[in-house]
């Protein structure tokens, strides 16, 4: 029966929820995140991936191997859950002088059959007999490249010969490191370099938008950059405050969209969200501000929006005022008038 990842993924959420990964660090250095969120991100990029992956040209994962490399990411850092390398994490990854320890390693074997064992049967992959410990455990001693040292290497080369693990340790291991380096990634661009320095980048085309945030504009002008970069063959993979990555086949190489695409698409989308007469809109209260919406002010319709100021104020306006408000308007009136 072909997996349900929709039901794992909401699996997967209420089981870290439980363990209260989301007020635990995963990491601290240049941006914070949660372990919660840092895993789930993972999670989110294996099944947008997962239809591409089982192809022969683009790895040809089997779904036992999907199943693998799902529970490999959710179980990858469970040892940052540990008191010790959360006390490691706050104090900035600084020894501590009271307790003479240096570096705390997140990488615990007891703690991750434990979660292994437990996650297998919970995501209904089977049993926890049932469960591949030995190569799960290699992607998470292998997931970075500081712990693929030639001795772990070796190690894996010798469970291999042993028929420990498949043949595939080396490409799925590989794989979770990719997807672990791809969402630690500060930001769209970070993390666009990222994955074409990776194992990803042989198969597959990234491009990301930038966007500086602003305000109300900004949800347009992300929208706006999506649809182009949906219309010129990329899919988005990460959403992020600034921007988005995305991702296509390598095979068709799409070309990113000229500025005038999205430029394009942000003109029809204000079209279609605003009305047609947005004066309304960019003449405010007389009793607050006459300019709330500066952004919105076409100097075409100035006679409008004087029309519409015009219809607003009057002496019952002017006696709502604070008299503050009241004595600022009587000395602009009277520069006014000279």
């Amino acid at each position: 029966m072909p997996t349900n990842w929709d039901a794992c993924r909401t699996i997967a959420i209420r089981w870290m929820a439980s363990r209260g990964w989301a007020r635990l660090l995963a990491k601290r250095a240049d941006f914070e995140q949660s372990l919660l969120h840092h895993t789930l991100a993972q999670l989110d990029v294996w099944l947008q991936v997962f239809p591409e992956f089982d192809k022969p040209n683009h790895f040809g994962l089997s779904d036992d191997e999907k199943r693998a490399v799902f529970v490999g990411s959710l179980a990858h850092d469970c040892g940052k859950s540990t008191a010790a390398w959360q006390s490691y994490v706050n104090r900035g990854g600084e020894p501590n002088p009271e307790e003479g320890s240096g570096k705390v390693s997140h990488i615990v074997p007891g703690l991750t059959e434990e979660v292994v064992k437990e996650l297998w049967p919970t995501m209904g992959f089977g049993s926890a007999d049932q469960a591949p410990l030995s190569e799960i455990d290699q992607y998470v001693r292998l997931h970075h490249n500081v712990l693929r040292t030639d001795r772990a290497i070796f190690q894996a080369v010798l469970a291999h010969a042993e028929g420990a693990i498949s043949d595939r340790w080396n490409t799925l291991s590989r794989l979770v490191d990719c997807v672990d380096n791809l969402v630690s990634a500060q930001g769209p661009l970070a993390a666009q370099l990222a994955a074409r320095r990776g194992l990803l980048g042989d198969h597959f085309a990234f491009a990301c938008h930038l966007c500086s945030p602003r305000g109300v504009s900004t949800a347009f002008l992300h929208r706006s950059a999506q649809q182009a970069y949906d219309q010129a063959g990329f899919r988005p993979l990460i959403h992020y405050p600034d921007g988005t990555l995305y991702w296509a086949l390598a095979e068709g190489s799409p070309g990113l969209p000229p500025r005038s695409a999205i430029s394009e698409q942000l003109e029809a989308e204000l079209a279609s969200s605003f009305p047609k007469n947005s004066a309304d809109l960019v003449v405010g209260s007389p009793t607050a501000t006459m300019l709330p919406k500066p952004d919105l002010f076409e100097p075409n319709q100035i006679r409008t929006y004087l029309h519409i100021a015009a219809s607003r104020v009057g002496r019952g306006a002017f006696a709502r005022k604070k008299e503050d408000d009241q004595l600022r308007v009587a000395r602009a009136y009277t520069i006014l008038k000279g």
